[in-house]
């Protein structure tokens, strides 16, 4: 398992601590005891892609003070902005798809 996915899951186990003990979120308890929704199950590169995306569609929205269904639209930057920080996309956990290089059980 590479340093930055093991760093990046003890961080997440740090922000998530409290679901995982007490099941809150929706959590779905993994064989291992673990957590499958909120394991790490994103790259480096994902993630840096998710936050400047998210960014991205964020400063937009900001700086461009349109109106209508569109320039709304741009707040769903909040999604990968999120993702990306925390490491985690409950999309890809449905999937059982994982970018992060970590070795498999």
């Amino acid at each position: 398992m590479s340093l930055i996915c093991q760093g990046l899951m003890q961080i997440n186990d740090i922000i998530f601590g409290y679901c995982y003990s007490f099941g809150k979120l929706g959590a779905l308890p993994a064989a291992s005891g673990g957590n499958i929704m909120f394991a790490t199950n994103e790259g480096t590169i994902d993630r840096v892609l998710r936050v400047a995306v998210g960014l991205g569609l964020l400063v937009w929205f900001y700086v461009d003070q349109g109106q209508g269904f569109w320039h709304y639209a741009k707040l769903i930057g909040v999604v990968p902005l999120l993702t990306g920080l925390v490491g985690s996309c409950p999309a890809y956990s449905l999937l059982g798809v994982s970018t992060c290089p970590m070795k498999k059980p």
